[in-house]
């Protein structure tokens, strides 16, 4: 059991972020970003839910590949990810389109769409 995944993913340079669902990403990669360490994502299209495909790696489908990318990574390129990551998180389509209110606004359609059909 990890007591505080803030302090272990602060510790960790990768963040291995696996979505049960490929229709929306959830707090996982927002963490992962937030404590800054690169998301490795495995899930749906990031760019389909208004996330820069850029502040995380995606599209990697086996051990190997995770692998061979964390073997291959320079410290430019760890540091272009971060500072991606960060712009995204202080950026008005951010704020805009995952706190608060448009979270819960989504959540409001996404309940009446699985009511309504």
């Amino acid at each position: 059991l990890i007591p505080d995944k803030r302090i272990t993913g602060n510790q960790s340079r990768f963040s291995l972020v696996i979505e049960n669902d490929n229709n929306y990403f959830s707090e996982k990669l927002i963490d992962a970003i937030a404590v800054g360490s690169i998301p490795i994502f495995i899930g749906g299209s990031l760019s389909a839910s208004s996330i820069p495909s850029g502040i995380a790696r995606e599209g990697l489908s086996s051990v190997e590949e995770i692998r061979d990318f964390i073997a291959s990574i320079d410290d430019p390129e760890v540091l272009r990810i971060l500072v991606e990551g960060r712009k995204f998180l202080s950026s008005q389509i951010f704020r805009d389109m995952h706190l608060g209110p448009a979270v819960y606004r989504k959540l409001a359609d996404m309940i009446t769409q699985r009511i309504l059909g």
